[in-house]
């Protein structure tokens, strides 16, 4: 498949996450990459109500989709500890897909989740540092 059809797939499979229609997960990505995302997603789907994903760049070379993304959502459920707020979020962050015959085989991300978890309210505590001598 060409990048600009992988393209297609990964913003197919972001809407289907807006969406949060499995049924377009269980299509587009491998069964066990699929069930991996969709426990994630319904840990994700309860923590944060209205939860949605923007695509704000997208490269892709060969088999590989970086995307760009800003997310968004209420704070309606437990996240890290956190108990609800109701306070409302915005994050950035980036997915990586990898696809194989027109199928996402391997999904990873990185969000700033301590930017996150300050709009929410969370202090963040770093360990003690042990002194070396």
């Amino acid at each position: 498949m060409s990048a600009e059809e992988n393209k297609a797939i990964v913003r197919r499979l972001i809407a289907a996450t807006n969406a949060q229609d499995f049924a377009v997960f269980d299509q587009l990505i491998t069964p066990e990459t699929a069930e991996h995302v969709k426990d994630v997603m319904r840990g994700i789907y309860a923590a944060f109500e209205g939860y949605h994903i923007d695509i704000t760049d997208m490269v892709a070379e060969g088999d590989k989709v970086m995307t760009r993304v800003t997310t968004r959502g209420g704070h309606s459920g437990e996240f890290e500890g956190v108990p609800p707020t109701g306070k409302q979020w915005i994050g950035k962050g980036f997915i990586f897909d990898r696809l194989e015959n027109g199928k996402v085989v391997e999904v990873g991300w990185v969000m700033d989740w301590l930017d996150h978890l300050k709009q929410l309210g969370a202090t963040i505590t770093p360990p003690a540092m042990e002194k070396v001598v």
